[in-house]
């Protein structure tokens, strides 16, 4: 209730002046008048107005008071992320990377980001799989590692000829300001997809004009690509 005089008091005194600035010429009743119907309009928005929560209390007590509810996958998730590795898995390196790669997949989903990692550089560690190296790059990447992200996708593109492979990598450059990389492995990923009909190609040919546009300055061109995506 506080709060809602002190915002009327503050929206009749700015009304009036704004009011009153309007009739320097006028006399002294006519700038009473005016404040007098600045008063008046700060009580028709004294029952409006509502200050937005002032503290993480009032933050927790909407959040608290919001349903719970979890789907399926992210419960499946929840309990791949906090598993350990089988005797099953321990006993073979195939089988024991794939465990991590899993397992850094499912904390990704759920936000367990230093896990994720640790997870994924264990799969760098024991497999070759293009795909799962990649994977490790976007967990490096999103930890803000830029440059064992840029060795892994740089990796990935040394072995294999895939568009994305390619985008990765331009936008990983184009992000940390090397837009001479970044254009370079943007044409490479240009010529890969030529003939691929990926139904992900627009969306990498899209997201790699938009790292490079908005690292240049251009971000008028750089929203309307990412729309195009």
């Amino acid at each position: 209730m506080v709060e809602r005089k002190a915002c009327s008091v503050v929206a009749a005194s700015s009304i009036a002046f704004l009011l009153i600035g309007c009739e320097t010429t006028g006399t002294p009743q006519n700038s009473q008048a005016a404040l007098e119907k600045a008063k008046a309009t700060s009580l028709e928005f004294s029952d409006v107005v509502e200050r937005p929560p002032r503290s993480i209390e009032d933050i927790t007590a909407l959040l608290a008071a919001a349903p719970q509810t979890r789907s399926d996958e992210i419960e499946r998730s929840i309990k791949v992320a906090h598993s350990e590795p089988t005797a099953d898995a321990l006993a073979s390196k195939s089988r024991l990377a794939s465990f991590y790669h899993r397992r850094s997949l499912a904390r990704r989903r759920i936000g367990m980001l230093g896990g994720e990692v640790a997870d994924a550089r264990k799969v760098v560690e024991l497999s070759t799989k293009l795909d799962w190296i990649r994977d490790a790059g976007h967990s490096e990447q999103s930890a803000g590692n830029w440059k064992a992200s840029q060795q892994l996708f740089e990796r990935v593109a040394k072995l294999g000829k895939e568009g994305y492979q390619f985008s990765s990598l331009s936008r990983s450059y184009a992000w940390t300001g090397d837009l001479v990389k970044a254009k370079e492995y943007r044409q490479k990923a240009i010529q890969a997809y030529r003939n691929n009909s990926s139904p992900w190609r627009q969306y990498h040919h899209s997201m790699t004009a938009a790292a490079i546009s908005y690292t240049e300055g251009r971000w008028q061109e750089a929203e309307a690509e990412l729309k195009t995506g």
